[in-house]
């Protein structure tokens, strides 16, 4: 009998072992989920992002790179060969001509045109140290080098249909790296070393992307990296998607038809507006006023490319009833 209860016992652990495991999942896509879902995308052409100016020079590519992955979820993205061939036919150079726009647009069939700058500069590095001593007496130090390296990336998206630009912004990091430790088990040589101002071998100016070392070419690209993805929360409220509630899974979990082919993660907010909240403009039909979600849900588990299980409370999810629209934007609703 007790070998029966451990075995029921660690039966229930295994399996809340495992339900915990599962919380967090993200499913892939399949290519039918990506085709399926592209026709409620907005297609977006990445025509340039310049890097005039940037200190570290050949990030273009990187940078584009970069800023296409992150948004090929979220927006049906014109490929970069498409782009090239229009430009080679109508003999246009790689810069914004608002007065081409909408040209442009109707060529690539695109909703929308991204074009922006991407810089990225080294700071001067500086020395850095710590030190200790054992229970005997016995001295213990470490000096390095720090630098950063600072990334800034802004982007401009124009609505092809109107020449204007819909959303205007930058944003920025910085990656650090050390270098040149050296490790010290006398005082005296460890203050020399600070007293010199300690410069090691790896630091030096660079001019172009392609000159730099696996470790710098590496910072750069995570740089470029962090910074560009710090524009998706901005992109999802801007251009949100909506879905709806398919089914109550529990008393405090539902399953919704939006998933991992719009872009969704576990952790985003699902948000459900009350009917009738928001002021509409008659001339326009825009909305006037800033609506506050009636409730928010969290996505606890990407489970395919069309749907995801997202949890509320048990009284707010009560109230929801199947087939209630739900959108990824927290802000005004149009």
């Amino acid at each position: 009998m007790k070998v029966k209860g451990v075995l029921r016992i660690l039966g229930v652990v295994a399996i809340l072992f495992l339900s915990g495991c599962a919380t967090g999942r993200l499913v892939e896509p399949t290519p039918e989920e990506l085709s399926a879902v592209s026709q409620f995308k907005k297609k977006v052409a990445v025509v340039d992002i310049s890097d005039q100016g940037s200190q570290v020079r050949g990030i273009r590519e990187i940078a584009i790179s970069s800023l296409e992955s992150s948004l090929s979820r979220q927006f049906d993205l014109i490929e970069r060969r498409r782009i090239g061939e229009v430009f080679a036919e109508r003999d246009l150079v790689s810069t914004e001509n608002t007065q081409r726009i909408a040209e442009l647009g109707r060529l690539l069939g695109a909703d929308y045109l991204i074009f922006g700058s991407a810089a990225c500069s080294f700071s001067e590095p500086r020395l850095k140290n710590i030190w200790s001593k054992d229970k005997k007496d016995r001295f213990y130090g470490t000096v390095w080098e720090e630098q950063d390296i600072e990334s800034e990336v802004a982007i401009r998206i124009v609505d092809v249909s109107s020449g204007q630009v819909v959303f205007a912004d930058k944003r920025d990091s910085s990656v650090t790296k050390k270098s040149d430790e050296l490790k010290f088990d006398n005082r005296p040589a460890f203050d020399a070393i600070l007293r010199g101002g300690y410069r090691g071998h790896g630091w030096r100016r660079i001019g172009h992307f392609s000159g730099l070392g696996k470790v710098d070419s590496s910072l750069v690209a995570q740089g470029l990296e962090e910074a560009i993805g710090d524009f998706r929360g901005s992109l999802t409220e801007i251009f949100p998607y909506k879905g709806e509630i398919l089914q109550k899974i529990s008393e405090t979990k539902v399953l919704v038809n939006l998933g991992s082919a719009y872009g969704i993660k576990p952790g985003d907010k699902l948000a459900v507006y009350a009917p009738g909240s928001a002021i509409v403009d008659p001339k326009t039909g825009l909305s006037i006023n800033q609506r506050t979600p009636a409730i928010l849900l969290t996505v606890e588990e990407v489970s395919s490319g069309i749907s995801c299980i997202a949890r509320g409370r048990a009284a707010d999810i009560s109230a929801l009833e199947i087939g209630t629209s739900v959108s990824t934007s927290r802000g005004s609703q149009n």
